[in-house]
């Protein structure tokens, strides 16, 4: 910041010289007149106002927008700190119940219902299917009953052949 200040006084200082109808180079070291010494004075006091303006903003605000901008600001936080806190819970929920409830992956469960159903099949009721009164029933009703049962009686097969191979 510095180096820009003093590029600022050099300018300010030529155009000064300039004005007047004085080289740089007939000035000394001492021969600084004292309108330049006002005009580096007020271009301290600029460049103080630069520096306490709001960071990130570069243009002057009016004070509803700076409402509104620490309004916003507070919301975010708040959004930050409830997501902050919400991860520590949901981190102390997950040791506390760690012990509890074991998590499987879909893998193992998939395997573990497909052992529980083939031990179903194999362990469960019997179906016996009583025909003896087909010849009472009507062609539109016959049609759906034998195709259901050739359908378990071939999977039934299937079943058989497979145990045996």
């Amino acid at each position: 910041m510095d180096w820009k200040l003093e590029r600022r006084v050099q300018k300010t200082e030529s155009h000064v010289l300039q004005e007047e109808g004085v080289t740089p180079e007939d000035t000394g070291e001492d021969g600084i007149s004292e309108s330049f010494q006002l005009l580096q004075m007020d271009v301290d006091c600029e460049h103080r106002e630069e520096e306490t303006l709001p960071t990130g903003s570069a243009v002057w605000c009016s004070k509803n927008v700076q409402r509104k901008q620490r309004h916003w600001e507070k919301i975010v936080a708040a959004k930050k700190s409830k997501r902050k806190q919400e991860k520590e819970r949901r981190k102390a929920n997950r040791v506390e119940n760690s012990g509890i409830c074991p998590q499987h992956s879909k893998r193992f469960l998939r395997s573990l219902t497909k052992e529980k159903l083939l031990g179903a099949r194999h362990s469960g009721p019997r179906l016996c299917i009583d025909l003896s009164m087909t010849h009472h029933m009507s062609k539109k009703v016959k049609h759906p009953l034998n195709s259901a049962f050739l359908l378990t009686r071939g999977r039934s097969r299937w079943e058989q052949l497979s145990r045996r191979a």
